[in-house]
């Protein structure tokens, strides 16, 4: 108090020179605070701004987002450190490393914090060293307390606070409110409430009500802590007036859920379901998922001590499920420990351990003193009620050292009863009494008429404020109303007029309306036999342009797959015709092997091209009939048998005798012939070729399967298009094209089927093509 007594006779004067461009700001700002939300309207302020201010912009949403929504903490201050990169501002540069490094902690990942911290720590002790001032001295002493260094911290803190001078007036604010936070993390909560305090005193003499809100929350949470609740609702309501003023959802929300938790302790269910559904609707509103998962876990509570567990338990899930995604461990410690308190009541001991351990690993990881001591106590609990009196025994005694040296009363209170019903089961009844003593020493102290008094005190002067509220705002609207009234009366007049005098307008007009609809009649006729010839030109145009691309298509399978063959036979012919005496008998026999392998292909390729051409062309003869399918099966077979031996392949079909198809015989037997050859290439030494018949209704589908090589999605997707070239060497490396595959799908879609492929790499490939059924019975 004496620093601030030492500075408000500058407090005045600091105010008028130094917080009249935010004031304007604010002023022209009031629309961008009516989309709800004051990061809304700073995210506004940014997208305006540019340089060091848009920097500022963005690290000041960094850190009201930071405690409640550590996410959007972490991308705000990420894009704040990417434009300080380009700025050069070592300063706006150490702010956005130290509000990422303080997100991750908030998550509770102390691993990929520190490298941030001990960069921003190392800008400002430079600075430091340079000159020493309060912003400064407040950074380092922030790092420090985020490194769990609170000592050192408060060192720096206090340097701050002694360099303090008359043109800092926020960096005091700031300094003393770190002050509070590094002793609300040591446990210490009546020194924490001082400087919580002290900053909202300073606040509250130059009349600026940005950030009260969370001053007043933070100061709420203290008193909560040392259980004196009817000095927390206080703060709390005081926090919600401000934060409603000033359209700060976020801390709206928290607000309500931390209100709720208290009506919970002090036995009020009703009110505590209240006031979190209030804040579980802002939360969802906003996408706060921590405060979705906190004020699920609350309601939980409420269910679970309502006995409705189904409802208790779906509730702890979401929790926890949020939790998870999010990825904060200090979200996930809350949500195990809460499940293992559930499954503890449900009498699930081994599920409730596990849940349990789990939370008391992470939390001594995060060197959460508050979730220790709550863990130890619930653990105490279970071991009690499975009557291991010792385990139980050295748990609460570990939550009460805890809780002692954090000034827990909440925790105190609930350990002092689990220690006074635990020597009361082992029949330790003078320590059962000491303890229950101390219990109720701190339950009288919460549940005194004083304290009674003062909460109905606050409970109905906040409803009557909101009463009032609701009143002005029903007055307006009732003004309002009225004023409509006389406003839609003149208009309903002046609308009579109008509709007399348009109906006679209208009765004039209406005989000419009907000579010019028979006009505009016969001139929709002809409109719509013009659009009917524009259709139909449109289509022969895309038609033409159709076959224009498909002759290009075929003019570069020609150019490209066919001239690779006659190289090969101009090649091995020139070999042969001009140096015959250097090659072996054998060599010789291996060159016209060759040349007939390649004249083969390539005439299955013209051939292919050819009638592919003429089916497009509507050239080709269609002669379907009654085919019997097993004679032109043996036919095929006997063509691709001579290859299969070489590769060692066993061929074999299942397909009935008396299957009969109505197609073209012609078309079936190259279908099945491109088909079997494909799957004798891509079938590897030793595997197998089978062909089937199904009989589905009115079509048979066969199948020709190979144990080959296989393909993946993207190429089973290309084998059908004639502008990607999908064919691939064989496994002993035979030639293909991949056209006649496409050949394959245009026969079978002539004879009124359809052609499909199953395939996975390394698991081979079934191609499948349905044919209708004879037609002669």
């Amino acid at each position: 108090m004496i620093i601030f007594i030492m500075l408000k006779p500058v407090i005045t004067h600091m105010f008028r020179k130094y917080l009249i461009v935010p004031i304007l700001l604010a002023t022209l700002t009031d629309l961008a605070h009516s989309s709800g939300t004051l990061t809304d309207s700073l995210l506004v302020l940014a997208g305006q701004a540019e340089g060091h201010e848009r920097i500022r912009l963005l690290n000041q949403v960094a850190q009201i987002q930071l405690d409640f929504q550590p996410e959007s903490s972490l991308k705000y201050s990420n894009m704040a450190l990417e434009a300080s990169g380009t700025m050069g501002d070592l300063r706006d540069q150490a702010e956005a490393l130290k509000n990422i490094g303080a997100a991750w902690v908030s998550l509770g990942d102390m691993g990929k914090a520190a490298p941030f911290l001990d960069e921003a720590y190392g800008i400002y002790s430079k600075k430091l060293e340079e000159q020493e001032t309060l912003g400064d001295n407040c950074h380092v002493a922030h790092i420090l307390m985020l490194k769990g260094q609170f000592g050192k911290s408060i060192d720096y803190y206090q340097r701050a606070l002694e360099i303090a001078g008359e043109d800092d007036l926020s960096g005091l604010t700031r300094c003393l409110s770190g002050m509070g936070e590094t002793y609300r993390k040591m446990g210490q909560f009546m020194q924490s409430l001082d400087f919580y305090t002290r900053s909202l005193e300073i606040l509250q003499e130059i009349g600026i009500e940005d950030g009260m809100d969370r001053l007043l929350f933070d100061i709420a949470i203290n008193y909560q802590r040392l259980a004196r609740y009817d000095e927390a609702l206080r703060n709390f309501y005081a926090s919600l007036e401000i934060s409603q003023k000033m359209h700060n959802l976020t801390q709206m929300g928290h607000t309500y859920q931390v209100t709720g938790s208290i009506y919970l302790q002090l036995g009020d269910q009703e009110k505590a379901l209240e006031y979190h559904r209030k804040g579980l609707v802002i939360h969802e509103q906003i996408g706060d998922r921590s405060g979705v998962a906190n004020a699920l876990d609350v309601l939980a509570d409420i269910h679970l001590e309502m006995e409705q567990f189904d409802q208790a338990l779906r509730m702890y899930n979401r929790s926890y499920e949020y939790s998870r995604k999010a990825g904060n461990k200090r979200m996930i410690v809350s949500s195990q420990m809460n499940l293992g308190r559930y499954y503890t009541h449900r009498q699930n001991y081994p599920l409730a351990l596990s849940f349990y351990r789990d939370a008391l690993v992470l939390a001594q990881e995060l060197q959460d003193k508050w979730s220790l001591a709550r863990i130890s106590v619930n653990l105490g609990e279970l071991y009690g009620a499975r009557k291991e009196y010792s385990t139980a025994l050295q748990y609460l005694d570990d939550a009460l050292s805890i809780a002692e040296g954090m000034e827990s009363k909440d925790i105190l209170q609930d350990a002092y009863h689990k220690l006074y019903e635990l020597h009361k089961m082992r029949g330790n009844y003078q320590l059962a009494l000491e303890y229950y003593l101390n219990y109720a020493a701190i339950r009288e102290a919460m549940m005194n008429v004083e304290s009674r008094t003062s909460i109905a005190n606050l409970e109905s002067r906040y409803d009557l404020v909101n009463k009032e509220k609701e009143i002005e705002r029903l007055e307006k609207e009732n003004i309002t109303n009225q004023l409509d009234l006389q406003r839609e009366k003149s208009l309903r007049n002046y609308l009579i007029s109008i509709a007399v005098f348009l109906l006679v307008l209208g009765i004039i007009i209406a005989f000419s309306l009907v000579r010019k609809r028979r006009m505009n009649l016969m001139l929709k006729h002809k409109n719509q036999e013009l659009e009917q010839l524009n259709d139909r030109l449109t289509k022969y145009s895309e038609e033409l342009d159709e076959l224009n691309q498909t002759k290009n298509r075929l003019i570069s399978i020609i150019s490209h797959d066919l001239k690779n063959p006659f190289h090969s036979l101009i090649g091995f012919s020139d070999l042969l015709v001009h140096e015959a005496e250097r090659f072996s008998e054998e060599e010789k026999l291996s060159f016209y092997k060759s040349m007939n392998d390649t004249s083969k292909k390539a005439f299955e390729l013209l051939q292919n091209l050819l009638d592919w051409t003429r089916l497009q062309t509507s050239e080709i003869p269609f002669n379907p009939a009654d085919l019997r399918v097993t004679e032109t099966i043996q036919s095929v077979f006997d063509l691709l048998i001579s290859h299969a031996r070489d590769k060692g392949i066993v061929m074999q079909t299942d397909v009935p005798e008396e299957t009969i198809v109505y197609a073209d015989s012609r078309m079936f037997e190259t279908v099945l012939r491109n088909l079997g050859s494909n799957a004798v290439k891509y079938t590897p030494y030793g595997g197998k070729i089978s062909i089937s018949a199904h009989d589905w209704n009115e079509v048979i589908q066969f199948g020709v399967e190979d144990t080959g090589v296989g393909m993946d999605e993207e190429q089973v997707t290309n084998l059908f298009n004639i502008d990607k070239k999908a064919s691939r060497p064989g496994t002993n490396n035979e030639l293909g094209t991949g056209f006649g595959l496409i050949l394959c799908r245009e026969f079978v879609k002539k004879n009124g089927g359809e052609l499909s492929v199953e395939s996975s790499p390394g698991k081979g490939s079934t191609f499948s093509f349905t044919v209708p059924k004879r037609r002669n019975t």
